[in-house]
């Protein structure tokens, strides 16, 4: 791979599909007369991608944890504000400079250290996509249960039964056809699911509050969160609704810069994201919950719990309209899958190993190893899926977050070099041997304290009683706002302690290398 001398930016455009040679030239800065995206773009962006059946799926879990209608809200209202603060935060430097993530990462984590954020920001991308390809399997199956009943067999606890698994093995191919079919032919057929999405989200909302008065839809939410016999407090389960809250966006928070590079100013990501973003994500969790109250409140106690991830909800549905709306759920699954996760995931891994991977290569790793992960096992229960993963993985995006902010706001003062950026050695971001020590110190020591909770509530198989009382649980159910805290302190004061970059803060665009025709960059 040729390199430019005294390390200077690497062309790296070689090899792969074309899909693979975008990804590459995804990660130059985009041009000042190209960062077009108003206060309003960012609403409705926020708008359409919160739109979905995870956010639906968000809130019925909830009440699987043991949190009532009213602990719901709460824990919506604090987890959505308290992440919305670094939310914006984080958006300044991809507003600045026009910079992706992967790029950012290499001014706070080094050239090489960069590597590693990305690869951990994929591995979530990965565990949901297990929860998806699962979520979606589940769909099929219960919509062609529906459409013929002696296909239908009752799966086995924690296990797959024979119709599920053939679905699941339809949802992936479904997956791999996508991908063949190439990146630039899905946007049509995503500009259409967008809308179905929309669509479904309405028709839902309509059901539910004409299925019953809202005091009546209160009432049963308050039996199905009886039902999961949680014997913890309720300031507890508020803590852990939060912070599951602020789990389900910690990742967006970090590459936030990928959207932010395209806002026209910085007050266009202020303003379109303080509002949508809290209403959308505390509404559309909530008519989730509403939504299996309604079910519980229409056909009786053998609705329970169980059905948190929506897809049993439909069962008890007349036939025609259950049948639709799984085939409706399936079909939004996959597309947001397909965008959110896939795409995502195959993004970071291209970007790390370009030469090696390729684009499709990452999305078929990102994909095998949501297989891998045994979804119908791990997101069995709803507290699996929310103390067992959402919780488990803010632990991580907690800490490299906190990193983040203090490196821009207080390490940087704002100011970055796009020049030392884009090179492959040397440079102000070269750090020890590519590797900035000192934020993956602070990242590791960040996250320790929650390890001894993490042990503790997996020997109880994540249950909603895990035994809280212990301070080492509690600080695992806070486990994002203690380690963004946390890395925040370490990172910052570690910086107090030196000198060794005070005095290399320089502000420095990238219009040179853009003129010439800036290269993309190899993270590996």
């Amino acid at each position: 791979m040729p390199h430019a001398a005294n390390g200077d930016v690497g062309v790296t455009r070689q090899g792969g599909d074309s899909d693979t040679k975008r990804v590459l030239e995804s990660l130059d800065p985009v041009p000042p007369h190209q960062r077009t995206w108003t206060a309003w773009t960012y609403t409705s962006m926020w708008a359409g991608i919160s739109v979905q059946p995870t956010s639906f799926i968000f809130g019925a879990a909830l009440l699987g944890l043991g949190l009532s209608l009213a602990e719901s809200a709460v824990a919506l209202v604090l987890g959505n504000c308290l992440l919305l603060v670094p939310l914006v935060l984080n958006a300044f430097p991809g507003a600045k400079y026009g910079i992706p993530f992967p790029v950012l990462a290499r001014s706070v984590f080094g050239l090489r250290g960069a590597a590693i954020a990305v690869l951990l920001r994929g591995l979530v991308g990965v565990g949901w996509c297990g929860f998806n390809l699962w979520v979606g399997a589940q769909a099929l199956s219960d919509f062609l249960g529906r459409v013929a009943p002696r296909l239908e067999t009752t799966a086995p606890p924690n296990g797959v039964s024979p119709l599920q698994g053939v679905m699941l093995g339809v949802f992936v191919l479904l997956h791999f056809g996508a991908l063949w079919a190439g990146v630039a032919r899905l946007q049509p057929m995503l500009r259409v699911s967008s809308w179905i999405q929309c669509l479904g989200a309405l028709a839902l909302t309509i059901w539910v509050f004409s299925s019953a008065t809202f005091s009546e839809l209160v009432a049963a939410t308050e039996e199905l969160r009886h039902d999961a016999n949680n014997n913890n407090s309720r300031l507890i389960r508020v803590l852990v609704g939060a912070t599951a809250a602020c789990s389900g966006w910690s990742t967006l928070a970090l590459n936030i810069a990928d959207l932010s590079r395209f806002a026209a100013s910085r007050r266009a990501v202020i303003w379109g994201q303080v509002f949508m973003f809290p209403l959308a994500n505390i509404c559309c969790p909530l008519i989730g919950a509403l939504a299996l109250g309604a079910t519980r409140h229409l056909y009786g106690t053998s609705v329970t719990t169980t059905s948190w991830n929506l897809t049993a909800m439909f069962r008890y549905w007349p036939p025609a309209a259950g049948s639709i709306a799984a085939l409706v759920f399936a079909w939004s699954i996959f597309t947001t899958n397909l965008v959110a996760n896939v795409l995502s995931a195959g993004n970071d891994f291209a970007s790390i190993t370009p030469k090696f991977v390729g684009f499709r290569g990452g999305c078929l790793i990102s994909i095998a190893g949501g297989v891998a992960l045994n979804p119908w096992s791990t997101f069995a229960s709803a507290s699996g899926f929310v103390n067992g993963f959402m919780v488990c993985y803010s632990i991580v995006t907690g800490a490299i977050l906190g990193v983040m902010l203090v490196d821009y706001s207080l390490v940087k003062r704002q100011c970055l070099s796009t020049t030392d950026l884009y090179k492959t050695r040397g440079g102000d971001y070269e750090y020890t041997r590519g590797f900035n020590l000192a934020a993956w110190m602070s990242v590791v020591v960040a996250v320790i304290p929650c390890l001894p909770g993490l042990v503790s509530v997996s020997e109880h198989g994540f249950s909603v009683n895990n035994g809280d009382s212990e301070v080492w649980v509690l600080l695992y159910d806070l486990a994002w706002p203690v380690t963004v805290i946390l890395a925040s302190i370490l990172y910052g004061g570690l910086h107090l302690m030196t000198v060794e970059h005070t005095g290399k803060v320089k502000d420095e665009f990238a219009e040179p290398l853009l003129r010439d025709g800036l290269p993309s960059v190899n993270l590996s």
